[in-house]
């Protein structure tokens, strides 16, 4: 615990901490995100590694199949065409890591036909253009594209689109940060759904969730930054061991799985806990009314030579 009296101070001390080495992963609490990312791209203590910093944010809204993601809503406020680019090298690779092979990616804009009186849409299309000559992560681009044709299939019949990812995307690119924050703001609102910020490109994890978000989606996103930290420090054959004091599937068996889909070079072991336990097959939820003790997740595993 640090006691740090000025709030001037107080991101700057915590990046401080990372850098260092005192601290692993970075999480932003009540601050204003501009003071927060302010202290991460201090040229001093920062967190810069060279690359350029930028915001991908999780959406889990219960209406919806799958989680999504959107890029970038939080850091670069009038992203160039060379941006766009650097923008998804860091965020597709993202993607991948989760075990999503081949993402599907809208490109967004306000119109479907490129025109050069609407910036935006040009750069889609020269976007599209790169990944279709491999200058791009691997996936399925698309753009431009409108927000409602890239969400409802139906949407790109009515306007003649054929159409790869309606209906199914994975990452969509905003033009800019108003529309990005906002579409965000949106999501959120209206869809009453969990969301997980992260900081792709920096020397370190960094978790950046709103500072109204709830306390499940907080905890979900530590929780996946102390996994990856983790990976990262494990020698072959080592072990790690992930716990929890709940019994959230959300908090628990979701997060190793997601987490063991991402990094294919570690497997659950099996373990053994006093009797009447005994040895349990790589993890084990502890059930207060049947374990006679607050609930508990664990779950052990093992880097593979």
């Amino acid at each position: 615990m640090v006691d740090e009296k000025d709030p001037d101070r107080l991101g700057l001390r915590a990046v401080e901490l990372v850098s260092s080495g005192k601290a692993d992963i970075l999480v932003k609490g009540k601050m204003n995100t501009s003071d927060f990312l302010r202290a991460v791209l201090n040229k001093e203590v920062g967190l810069r590694t060279g690359r350029q910093l930028n915001v991908l944010t999780c959406y889990d809204v219960p209406t919806e199949p799958k989680l999504f993601f959107i890029t970038d809503g939080g850091m670069t406020i009038a992203p160039t065409l060379a941006d766009k680019v650097e923008i998804l090298h860091n965020a597709v690779p993202v993607l991948h890591h989760m075990g999503i092979a081949e993402p599907k990616i809208a490109i967004l804009a306000a119109n479907e036909k490129p025109s050069p009186k609407m910036p935006a849409t040009m750069d889609a299309k020269a976007l599209c253009e790169m990944a279709a000559a491999g200058e791009l992560p691997a996936g399925i681009y698309e753009g431009p594209i409108a927000f409602d044709v890239a969400m409802r299939p139906e949407a790109a019949a009515e306007k003649g689109i054929a159409s790869r990812v309606s209906g199914d995307v994975d990452l969509f690119l905003v033009p800019n940060i108003e529309t990005g924050n906002c579409l965000g703001k949106s999501i959120g609102y209206f869809g009453h759904c969990q969301t997980a910020g992260i900081v792709v490109g920096a020397a370190a994890p960094v978790v950046m969730s709103s500072r109204a978000a709830s306390i499940e989606g907080k905890v979900t996103s530590i929780a996946w930054a102390i996994l990856a930290c983790g990976a990262e420090a494990l020698r072959p054959g080592g072990r790690l061991v992930y716990s929890t004091c709940t019994i959230l599937p959300e908090e628990n068996e979701q997060v190793t799985e997601a987490f063991l889909q991402a990094h294919p070079e570690f497997e659950r072991i099996a373990f053994t806990l006093p009797l009447p336990i005994g040895t349990c097959d790589g993890q084990l939820t502890l059930w207060p009314q049947r374990h006679g003790t607050d609930g508990f997740y664990i779950c052990r595993m093992r880097r593979k030579d």
